[in-house]
């Protein structure tokens, strides 16, 4: 499937598996955070098949390693909720569009579905990376995945092909 390595330690791990028996789709979503860059990873795997280059997408925001943070998904929505010291988030993993929501205060938002943005992939082989740690300046990065020889193993390394910075 997948190997890298790291020499960060990761902690507050969620692990779940999210099927659509429709679609013929089983994923693997995996949150947790890593030590010293402050960031709470979600990552997305296609596991419906063994091959190389399952990783579908993976989205990267701030959260400090000292405070604990705690990952669910949502069943029926798709949505992988986090909630921590700080508040809460919702990432939508689901295969729609978009949907509209109203917050407790009456404003009308749109959430938008990670998987909608798959149209900047350049080969279905690319995987989509949103780094958010900033939230002035978030990235969407196209990359790819490659398995490299390293000291008689192979490792998983992902290679940039372009960002979209978005303001």
């Amino acid at each position: 499937m997948i190997r890298w390595n790291t020499f960060l330690d990761i902690g507050d791990v969620s692990v779940f598996i999210m099927r659509n028996e429709k679609e013929k789709y089983k994923e693997l979503v995996i949150g947790y955070c890593s030590i010293f860059i402050n960031t709470h990873n979600i990552i997305v795997m296609d596991i419906s098949k063994i091959k190389n280059n399952n990783m579908v997408f993976r989205n990267e925001s701030y959260q400090l390693w000292e405070q604990q943070i705690k990952g669910i998904l949502l069943h029926k929505s798709k949505d992988f909720v986090t909630v921590s010291k700080t508040g809460l988030n919702v990432t939508a993993l689901g295969t729609w569009d978009k949907r509209a929501v109203t917050t407790m205060d009456h404003r009308d938002l749109m959430i938008h579905s990670l998987d909608s943005y798959n149209f900047l992939k350049l080969s279905r082989d690319n995987y989509l990376v949103f780094k958010c740690i900033d939230p002035e300046n978030k990235i969407i990065s196209i990359q790819q995945e490659q398995m490299v020889l390293e000291a008689g193993e192979y490792i998983s390394k992902f290679v940039e092909i372009y960002n979209i910075s978005i303001r």
